[in-house]
């Protein structure tokens, strides 16, 4: 996070997915890191659902970040397809709610290339 002078908290979404844990790692030995998953708690990590509004602004209220790392989102093709409302909430609703939120916050978003087509 190169040019990024006086950040000292960040935000990892996702955390406990395969980016996500792997951005915690690395960013733990710079910055105060903390994750957010809707699922498993470990030390540092706020169990909160990124659909639901109440929740990040719990987020906000107990730990303020300078970045927040967007890591999070569902990635099975599949399910995606099967479920479409269900893959805009996790992949759009999330997105949304943390940039009202965070609005004075800097944001790093991480998609992936299934969303598109790269051409």
């Amino acid at each position: 996070m190169k040019g990024f002078k006086n950040i000292k908290k960040v935000l990892i979404t996702g955390s406990t997915g395969f980016l996500g844990s792997e951005l915690e790692k690395l960013l733990q030995t710079k910055y105060i890191v903390y994750g957010n998953s809707r699922t498993a708690i470990k030390k540092n990590n706020f169990k909160a659902d990124l659909v639901n509004i109440n929740d990040v602004k719990k987020i906000k209220e107990n730990f303020n970040p300078d970045v927040i790392v967007h890591a999070a989102g569902i990635k099975d093709i599949k399910r995606c397809e099967d479920n479409i409302e269900y893959a805009k909430s996790l992949n759009a609703t999330t997105v949304k709610n943390i940039c009202k939120v965070f609005n004075n916050t800097k944001i790093i978003y991480i998609s992936t290339d299934y969303v598109f087509s790269g051409s």
